[in-house]
């Protein structure tokens, strides 16, 4: 999804989105959100659109995962 896409889901800046994939791109070593959608997907940090419209978190609930699993797409 784009920056922009992510901000509507999560109800959030595209500012915040940016900082959000750039700080998840750091922490992991990785380049580009192709890689971190990988990444994301590898340790479990998908959920599905299905689970996240009704409001049931994810793994871990938080906002950064929420933000990885937007990013996986």
């Amino acid at each position: 999804m784009s920056c922009r896409a992510v901000a509507a889901e999560l109800q959030i800046s595209v500012l915040t989105a940016r900082k959000h994939r750039s700080n998840l791109l750091g922490k992991t070593g990785l380049r580009n959100a192709a890689q971190l959608a990988a990444y994301a997907v590898a340790h479990g940090f998908r959920r599905s659109r299905a689970a996240h419209r009704s409001g049931r978190d994810g793994p871990s609930g938080s906002r950064a995962t929420a933000c990885a699993d937007a990013a996986r797409v």
